[in-house]
């Protein structure tokens, strides 16, 4: 294997040895962001779950477009209270999930029909091999980053309790990146 395979398999390989969150935590996904944030930050609750969402800056500017960032959590994850389909979902970044992964209630809740009756698909989780569905959420929005069209998989309720901000959605961005315990998307 060549240095440059190496340097780019790395970041793929620590994922699936430690998982996501130690990955995470390595800081190996990019640059701290040097745009200021804004002042405005909000803190909020998710009934949904028992975390207090850190505090979340929105950034924007004509010239850099949009941002927005949020601090990790005591467990050591990242939060954010998107919009999906104009109904609001409290999710969970996670790197090591390919795509948007949300549960048959928050698919219900945002208008995304899930044929059952199709043969599916079987996923590894976390959790081991569980039947998931695809689909296509129209929008998700985390302030002024907007995605349109993001492939995403519905899973049981018993399957998946937080809603996944997986890769189908962060490789839309122009970029993301985790620094000092910060994540900051960018659009």
């Amino acid at each position: 294997m060549t240095p440059k395979q190496l340097t780019i398999l790395a970041p793929i390989m620590l994922a699936a040895l430690f998982g996501p969150t130690l990955f995470m935590k390595s800081g190996l996904l990019g640059s701290k962001p040097t745009a200021q944030q804004a002042e405005a930050t909000s803190t909020q609750a998710d009934p949904r779950r028992e975390t207090t969402i850190a505090k979340v800056a929105y950034k924007s500017d004509e010239e850099d477009g949009y941002s927005v960032s949020t601090q990790r959590d005591a467990s050591g994850h990242f939060h954010f209270d998107t919009v999906m389909n104009g109904a609001d979902v409290p999710v969970m970044v996670d790197t090591g999930a390919s795509v948007v992964a949300i549960n048959k209630s928050v698919a219900e809740e945002i208008g995304v029909e899930v044929d059952e009756e199709s043969r599916g698909v079987t996923v590894n989780t976390a959790n081991g091999r569980v039947k998931a569905y695809p689909v296509t959420i129209e929008e998700i929005a985390i302030g002024e980053v907007v995605v349109e069209n993001v492939k995403a998989v519905v899973l049981g309720d018993e399957a998946l309790s937080d809603t996944l901000l997986g890769m189908s959605f962060l490789n839309k961005l122009s970029g993301f990146d985790i620094r000092d315990g910060e994540l900051t998307l960018r659009q």
